[in-house]
């Protein structure tokens, strides 16, 4: 006898199709898995997600899918503090989560231009990233840090290696497109 596994929407709480990825009733993500994902809800549906995944984080605390997606959705509102707050007991956990090591890189820049951030927060964001890389290598890792030394070395006329023109050009190798480039900006909430 074969089991019927159903998932359940974050954001109205609809059953729906294990293998769905949009409810057919909110029309919405059901699991949110991406920051483009978050991008375009307004407060109130995020705040419907956010509610979903405390639960979710509250029977299981060191849940990586849902302690990623609770930050996303932090992150999109601007709470920073709180983003941090479960993404530090998740990565003592499982030092090897490269998605939340990146989400913690970025949080730690708190929406503030790199350019404006303490050197403590670019110190951090850096050692976050250069992490994520030992385990995944991703475009969209070397994009940030080509973003963080050309905005806080470069405009301040310091030198570092690798710079932010050999970030950018890895990648480029990597393969990292427009939209990645796009979201990224958006999530870190600065102008490209």
């Amino acid at each position: 006898m074969s089991q019927v596994v159903e998932n359940t929407c974050h954001n109205c709480g609809a059953s729906a199709d294990a293998s769905a990825s949009t409810c057919e009733y909110c029309k919405n993500p059901i699991n949110i898995t991406n920051f483009s994902m978050v991008t375009n809800l307004d407060s109130e549906t995020l705040q419907n997600y956010v509610s979903s995944y405390r639960k979710e984080i509250a029977k299981t605390p060191l849940d990586i899918k849902a302690a990623n997606a609770l930050c996303l959705c932090f992150t999109r509102l601007r709470m920073y503090d709180r983003a941090k707050s479960i993404l530090d007991p998740v990565i003592q956990e499982n030092p090897e989560a490269a998605d939340l090591l990146f989400l913690r890189a970025v949080v730690a820049l708190e929406g503030k231009k790199a350019f404006m951030a303490k050197r403590a927060d670019i110190n951090s964001a850096i050692n976050y990233l250069d992490a994520a890389n030992m385990f995944e290598r991703n475009p969209i890792h070397y994009q940030l840090l080509a973003y963080i030394k050309a905005d806080f070395f470069d405009r301040k006329g310091y030198k570092i290696e690798p710079s932010s023109d050999d970030d950018r050009d890895r990648a480029k190798e990597l393969g990292i497109s427009s939209l990645d480039i796009s979201t990224l900006y958006e999530l870190l909430n600065v102008q490209k």
